[in-house]
């Protein structure tokens, strides 16, 4: 999906359909103080999350909501929203997982029929339909796009992503938590696109000097052996 803004506009546009990867909610923030960013915006073009930190986006499924069963009562419509990543992320557990009819592993995201304020999240399974209705957070979500890069990278290096979530859950494990921050830092360094990544974060350890004991990892772009 192109970093475009994913919609500000509040008009009707065709009902979206959504599925399991649309859960977004981890990485939503849990600030009660800053309401707008607690959800995840359901957009025209796609869905996007933010806790304040980091930021997702991702595409709608490639399915076409056509397809989708016709459900009495649910319509055909839907709108720009945000909506509360617990609701959605509970709504979108009930997509069927034992089915042979991909269709079927989505969601229909659509305005609730005579409710301005109101979405809802259909799923079905060729014998129930489940809807859950979700009430809207009334804000306007930050542009994204006035803190996207879009700058041409420097430097573009592919990792596997099952290294990195071995490296994450064992600095969370053993690596200690800096006081300015809520986790454990964990610093790259990368050379070029070839070389390998120079991975390092302090441990949690008790020692009687000073120096810091660092884990330090070397994580290849591409098997070593």
């Amino acid at each position: 999906m192109k970093d475009k803004q994913i919609s500000e506009n509040k008009a009707s546009f065709p009902a979206k359909l959504i599925d399991a990867a649309c859960d977004l909610s981890s990485f939503c923030s849990t600030d009660e103080s800053r309401k707008v960013i607690t959800g995840v915006h359901f957009g025209e073009n796609g869905v996007e999350a933010t806790d304040g930190c980091m930021m997702i986006r991702v595409p709608y499924p490639g399915y076409s909501v056509d397809d989708f069963p016709f459900i009495q009562g649910i319509g055909n419509e839907t709108q720009d929203s945000i909506l509360p990543a617990k609701e959605v992320s509970a709504a979108l557990k009930t997509i069927p997982k034992k089915i042979n009819f991909p269709i079927l592993k989505n969601a229909k995201l659509t305005q609730k029929v005579g409710s301005e304020s109101e979405i809802q999240v259909t799923t079905f399974d060729l014998d129930n339909a489940k809807t859950a209705s979700i009430k809207k957070i009334d804000d306007t979500y930050p542009n994204l796009n006035q803190v996207w890069p879009t700058d041409e990278p420097k430097l573009s290096i592919s990792l596997l992503s099952k290294y990195l979530k071995k490296i994450a859950d064992y600095a969370e494990k053993y690596g200690q938590e800096q006081q300015y921050g809520k986790g454990v830092v964990i610093k790259f360094e990368f050379v070029d696109e070839l070389s390998p990544a120079r991975i390092e974060f302090i441990l949690d350890r008790d020692m009687q000097s000073h120096e810091e004991a660092r884990a330090k990892i070397v994580l290849m772009p591409m098997r070593m052996f």
